[in-house]
């Protein structure tokens, strides 16, 4: 399964998710549907993200 980019990476600006499908039965739920807010992070901000949260333990 490929991950989520929040960036377009044509013209750069926000992303959207129109589809939401369930992998078991087939179910889908079509519409605009927000992303987090940190799915609008570059893979490496994610990264650095994942660090400092499992640090601050």
């Amino acid at each position: 399964m490929k991950e989520v980019i929040g960036i377009c990476p044509v013209c750069g600006e926000k992303m959207r998710v129109t589809r939401l499908e369930c992998s078991h039965c087939g179910t889908a739920i079509e519409g605009q549907f927000e992303l987090c807010k940190f799915c609008y992070l570059t893979k490496e901000q994610r990264e650095l993200l994942e660090v400092f949260i499992k640090t601050q333990r």
